[in-house]
């Protein structure tokens, strides 16, 4: 590495150690719900949000509310993956790939279903690839973006791996 490369970590590092106390301190205050020289502004943005979502932030969130929300987002994972699948099917069954735009646009696919654009499908998309055992995998090639299946999956599977995780002991 050059003297420039480790110059220019030495500099970083500095600087961050230099922020620490400040960032820290207002991290802080923020967390326990204090007073922050940002609070005028962003503290009616703070209070519309908790409003519209139906917050009380006086109260604690208890541990099977946190629950249910984790379960809700983990269960919208396996829908846009089950109706992706049948998208697939009825689009293109033969094709061992599938373009993004077709995901997010076409009539009938998640993107038109669950009106998610294509960004919010990939961060959805890139991990296909974990929950469907590498059978399907995101990929960009050539600014081209999109699904390659390795092997079929049966959405009808997707459905059952999705209720035996609920009925798992705890």
């Amino acid at each position: 590495m050059s003297v420039i490369g480790w110059i220019q970590i030495l500099l970083y590092c500095a600087i961050v150690i230099a922020l620490v106390p400040w960032l820290g301190g207002y991290m802080t205050r923020v967390f326990n719900g204090e007073r922050t020289l940002l609070s005028p502004l962003l503290r009616p943005v703070e209070a519309m949000l908790y409003a519209v979502g139906g917050v009380d932030e006086r109260r604690e969130q208890h541990w099977v509310t946190y629950t249910v929300a984790m379960l809700f987002f983990h269960v919208a994972g396996f829908l846009i993956l089950y109706a992706l699948l049948r998208f697939w099917e009825a689009s293109s069954s033969t094709a061992e790939t599938l373009a993004l735009h077709d995901v997010a646009r076409q009539p009938g696919s998640p993107g038109r279903l669950f009106k998610i654009d294509e960004s919010s499908l990939v961060e959805r998309l890139e991990g296909v690839e974990k929950l469907t055992e590498g059978r399907l995998s995101y990929g960009e090639t050539a600014g081209l973006r999109q699904l390659y299946r390795r092997k079929r999956i049966d959405p009808n599977e997707v459905l059952a791996d999705a209720y035996a995780m609920g009925a798992r002991p705890r």
